[in-house]
């Protein structure tokens, strides 16, 4: 707990430190974290596809090349809607849409967490997260923080 003497001065401190962002750095980290999302299901693709062997391999398809609006990336055998995410020591968005989407879906919802600074590394599985709308948010190994909210104008 902050005393109210420090308040301002600590507010002050903190609003200090942001960093300013052009238009270009902005769309350079939108095209990276684009770029890392890529990688990331790719990588879950073939791991579930080594995963699963020969024979049930095949049926493993990317659904975010078809419709990025699912509210999940991947269709497997033993997890029907996977999600992926490639993760930093930041964390990861996840969407309004996914969420709700693996609110629906339960435990036939399944979120992979992928490092991409471990996929070179010799056996390396991502974290693979079942019925994450409950495992991450009732759990308080998770942070969740909002990022931006909905505002829209209404009769009262």
């Amino acid at each position: 707990y902050i005393s109210k003497d420090y308040e301002l001065l600590i507010a002050k401190h903190c609003k200090a430190k942001r960093k300013l962002m052009s238009l270009e750095k902005l769309k350079e980290q939108l095209e990276n974290n684009e770029r890392a999302g890529e990688i990331a299901e790719l990588f879950v693709v073939e791991y579930e596809k080594r995963r699963l062997g020969i024979a049930d391999g095949t049926k493993v398809k990317r659904i975010s090349d078809i419709d990025v609006s699912a509210g999940y990336d991947i269709v497997s055998v033993n997890t029907p809607e996977a999600e992926v995410k490639a993760i930093s020591t930041t964390g990861f968005f996840w969407s309004k849409n996914e969420y709700a989407v693996a609110k629906l879906l339960g435990t036939n919802y399944y979120l992979y967490l992928v490092d991409l600074t471990k996929i070179s590394d010799n056996g390396y599985s991502p974290e693979i997260v079942n019925n994450p709308a409950q495992e991450i948010m009732e759990n308080c190994q998770w942070l969740i923080e909002p990022q931006s909210y909905h505002i829209q104008k209404v009769d009262c």
